[in-house]
């Protein structure tokens, strides 16, 4: 008998992201594949001033479904992205950064729903 036990245990609704100090800043962006075949989230590290203080960059999609997946890039580049399994459905991503301080920050936590209206 396989028990699966979970790692982590998150809220069931997205919490408050933490605001980076500036000197550490950097940008990230989520955006969802429209394709029903591959309905895949990407998080994209975008760079800023803390571009070299970016340690790692973690990415949680837990799935309408209930299956939770996880992802992550060591000191990331710009342009560096993290691909994870979706739904077709509204799945919620959150994505955390972990600076060379040790300092962690949640600066994505929210519902990304999948578009409407999109064949794929």
């Amino acid at each position: 008998m396989l028990t699966a036990t979970p790692a982590l245990t998150y809220p069931a609704t997205p919490g408050p992201t933490q605001t980076v100090p500036e000197y550490e800043s950097v940008s990230v962006t989520v955006q969802r594949n429209t394709i029903t075949e591959n309905p895949t989230i990407t998080a994209t590290f975008n760079g800023g001033m803390g571009l070299g203080m970016t340690e790692r960059m973690d990415m949680t999609v837990i799935r309408s479904d209930g299956i939770t997946e996880t992802g992550h890039a060591n000191n990331p580049a710009m342009g560096r992205s993290i691909t994870l399994m979706g739904t077709t459905a509204t799945d919620r991503v959150i994505v955390t950064l972990t600076m060379t301080s040790g300092d962690q920050y949640t600066v994505i936590d929210q519902y990304y729903p999948f578009p409407d209206g999109v064949l794929g």
